[in-house]
């Protein structure tokens, strides 16, 4: 009778010592997956700007679409930048673009992704067509695109502002890295410039999922005040009221040259 009950007890450890082989395969499976995986990009990001003109920008998305409003507070009028699109394999495809400026809309601009074109300009102006490229967007998707790319850009881009379309070649697009000096934390900025006539600037805050905390163009510079990543706060400046003043600049420090 002993004899085969040994047997038996012997078939069930294997079973046991198979199982749980199986059981901590799986979960290291599982985790080195998780681990591979890419962190999901914040659903919503509020960044708060200072200077002689403040402004905000908000971001979200849920995987599929997108929303930027950017708002700049010009005295006795507030301008108001709306674009609106699809999100596709991580690549911001702009549908609608608008300025507003006062309550009423200035410039639009259309993307017809079938016809493959642009249609924009001046509200009180005939609207002009332009054939799109394939890396289109507007002014203000395109830090979010450099964003969601982790700064990578592979072919030239075409930008659009509402008022008019250009085309920036990559070797029209020089890299370089600041640091924002401020207490309690510094911002580090991989900064993205223009180098022909029409100067556009973003700085990419690498420690806080590239969101362009920094925004220079069209005679308008955007300084860091806050940064709000799905309702809650990520950093501050603690240098508010000094960048206030006016004339007063950035306290930037460059650290590397450019490249």
């Amino acid at each position: 009778m002993l004899n085969k009950i040994k047997p038996n007890i012997l078939f069930y450890k294997k079973i046991i010592v198979f199982l749980c082989l199986w059981l901590f395969c799986s979960i290291h499976l599982a985790v080195a997956q998780k681990a591979n995986q890419p962190t999901p990009y914040p659903q919503t990001i509020l960044l708060k700007y200072q200077g002689i003109i403040p402004g905000e920008m908000y971001f979200e998305q849920n995987g599929t679409t997108y929303t930027i409003l950017t708002t700049l507070q010009i005295p006795f009028k507030i301008f108001t930048f709306k674009t609106e699109g699809k999100i596709i394999n991580n690549q911001l495809v702009p549908l609608v673009y608008t300025d507003t400026r006062g309550g009423q809309l200035y410039a639009q601009a259309e993307f017809d992704y079938e016809k493959k074109h642009i249609i924009y300009g001046k509200s009180n102006q005939e609207k002009l067509i332009v054939p799109m490229q394939e890396n289109a967007l507007d002014i203000f998707s395109l830090p979010w695109q450099l964003a969601l790319s982790n700064g990578q850009l592979n072919a030239s881009v075409q930008i659009t502002n509402g008022k008019s379309v250009s085309i920036y070649p990559l070797d029209q697009m020089s890299i370089s890295s600041k640091m924002y000096q401020v207490s309690p934390k510094n911002l580090h900025l991989k900064l993205f410039s223009t180098t022909n006539n029409k100067h556009i600037e973003y700085g990419l805050a690498t420690d806080l999922y590239n969101v362009p905390a920094y925004i220079s163009f069209e005679g308008y510079t955007l300084y860091p005040e806050r940064i709000i990543v799905n309702a809650q706060q990520y950093w501050q400046s603690s240098q508010i009221d000094q960048l206030k003043k006016p004339n007063t600049p950035p306290p930037f420090n460059i650290i590397l040259n450019k490249r």
